[in-house]
C-alpha cells in the first residue's frame, strides 16, 4: 500500500495533511480526494459560502503533488448541490 496526502488549498493558502491515507489503487486516491472535495463545500455551503476555486492536492511520501481535485469538479458528482 502506498501512502497519499490530501493537502487544501485556496486563496487563503494550504491546509496540509501530515497524517494521510494508505491506499492500494489510483481510484480509490481520486474517490477520496473528490469525497475531502464535496465535504468541505457541504461545510461551506453550510456557512453560506462556496470555495469553488479550491483544490485538493493529492501527494505521494516525497511530496510530489500528482493530482488535483477543483472543489467545483466534486459539484454534481457525488450529490453536493
Amino acid at each position: 500500500m502506498v501512502r497519499y496526502f490530501f493537502d487544501v488549498r485556496d486563496d487563503d493558502g494550504v491546509i496540509r495533511d501530515d497524517v494521510g491515507q494508505s491506499f492500494d489503487d489510483a481510484a480509490a486516491v481520486d474517490g477520496w480526494a473528490l469525497a475531502i472535495a464535496s465535504d468541505v463545500m457541504r461545510a461551506e455551503l453550510a456557512m453560506h459560502t462556496r470555495r469553488l476555486a479550491a483544490v485538493v492536492l493529492v501527494r505521494d511520501e516525497g511530496g510530489a503533488v500528482l493530482h488535483e481535485v477543483p472543489f467545483g469538479y466534486a459539484v454534481g458528482r457525488v450529490g453536493v448541490p
